[in-house]
Parts: C-alpha cells; sequence; structure tokens
C-alpha cells in the first residue's frame, strides 16, 4: 500500500520564492548528458538550468546559485547567515528563525547526498523529498519537462531535421483560439443541416455521353427511306 504524501510544512507560504522544485531530466539525442532545472512552484517560473555530462551535488549546488542569484535572494541568505551564532548551523534548534525558501526534489543521489544537504543548510533552505517511486509528487517540473520534449522536439532528437522544421513552424500548444464554425460548440436549440438524399435524376448511374452536336457525323451512313411504288 503506497503511503500518504506528506504535505509541506507551515511556514512555507503560497507565494513568490516560497517553494522550488529541481529536478534532472535526459534527451533521447545526447543520453550522456544531464540537464538540471529550477522552476518557482508558485509562479511556474523557470529559474535557471544548467546542462552537464555529470550528475552530483556540485551540479546541483551551481543551478541553485544561479537561480538564487537571479532572483536577489543571496543577500538575504548572506544576512541570514551573519544573524546566526557561531558554531552553530541555520536549522538548529537555538536558531529559532525560519528558512528562506523550501526545495521540493525527488529521492535521487544528487539531491539526498550529504554535500547537497550541507549547501541547502548554509543557504537556510529546507528540504523536502517526495515518495520513492512516486513522479506524482513533482508534477510541476515533471510537467515542465514533458512539455519541452513535446513543443520542441529537436531537442529531443537533434539530428532529425523534419522535426526542427516542424517545431518551427508549430504554433504553441497553449494558446487562445476565436471560434469558427469549425471548432465552436453546437448550440443547444440550433438547428443542424444534415445531408440531403440524392436526388433520382442526378443519380450516379446517369449516363455520361455527350450528346451529338449539329456538326458530328455519324459513323456509318443513314439509310434513306424511298417513297413506294405505284401499282
Amino acid at each position: 500500500m503506497r503511503s500518504e504524501r506528506r504535505p509541506f510544512p507551515e511556514w512555507a507560504e503560497y507565494r513568490r520564492n516560497s517553494i522550488w522544485i529541481y529536478d534532472v531530466t535526459h534527451f533521447h539525442g545526447c543520453p550522456k548528458h544531464a540537464v538540471f532545472a529550477v522552476m518557482d512552484l508558485v509562479t511556474r517560473k523557470w529559474i535557471s538550468e544548467l546542462v552537464s555530462i555529470e550528475e552530483t551535488s556540485t551540479q546541483v549546488q551551481v543551478a541553485f546559485l544561479d537561480a538564487l542569484e537571479s532572483e536577489g535572494l543571496l543577500e538575504l541568505i548572506e544576512a541570514r547567515q551573519d544573524q546566526a551564532p557561531v558554531g552553530t548551523f541555520p536549522f538548529d534548534a537555538a536558531v529559532d528563525v525560519a528558512p528562506v525558501l523550501l526545495a521540493v526534489s525527488d529521492n535521487g543521489p544528487q539531491m539526498t547526498s550529504g554535500s547537497t544537504r550541507e549547501f541547502m543548510a548554509m543557504c537556510a533552505i529546507a528540504q523536502h523529498f517526495g515518495r520513492p517511486g512516486t513522479p506524482t509528487d513533482q508534477a510541476w517540473i515533471e510537467s515542465l519537462f514533458s512539455h519541452i520534449k513535446a513543443d520542441w522536439p529537436h531537442l529531443d532528437h537533434p539530428g532529425s531535421r523534419g522535426a526542427a522544421r516542424r517545431a518551427r513552424h508549430r504554433p504553441p500548444r497553449i494558446q487562445h483560439r476565436e471560434p469558427t464554425r469549425r471548432n465552436r460548440l453546437p448550440h443547444p436549440h440550433r438547428r443542424t443541416r444534415r445531408p440531403r438524399p440524392p436526388h433520382p435524376c442526378r443519380s450516379r448511374t446517369r449516363a455520361t455521353t455527350r450528346p451529338l452536336g449539329p456538326n458530328h457525323l455519324p459513323s456509318t451512313p443513314i439509310r434513306q427511306s424511298q417513297p413506294p411504288e405505284p401499282r
């Protein structure tokens, strides 16, 4: 029986730069490269990404440092580190301060490693892990990766010119379309047009030969009728 999903902490507010989610994915065209991405869970903003041939805690730290710098949270983290007493970590019991943000991820080795935990603790970032074997707990970042691979297929198959051409001329999947005769819903009180039955005089079994014109001469001579002989 699958366990229930663990809820987020009470201090994590549903606002911008409060809950982040990150993960790593691969593309079939270059399977030896890993792509790390950090996204804001509330605003669905794609904050930072990193392409590397390794999947370690170092790549997680670099991706988070770029995300923190782009969102202007490094100064807040440095001020939080200066306020902490000497010889304590931001998450110790002696420090009664809420973390800067919550980082949601799966149970990958680069997320649960000791180096990643130390880096998150030094930056006053709390970690939240999903259930093992349950990717729906990270549905936000999984949806981002699936949209990238579906809307831009040339990234997953870089050698395919047809995929790149279709992606260049393909409209975005999420867009607003004005109602037309094709995509509008039928009105419940509107009479739908039914196909008319074929007219009997216009059936397909009608002869398709063209009528003879006045200048048309038959191929065989016509025998002229002669008057009867008198008795």
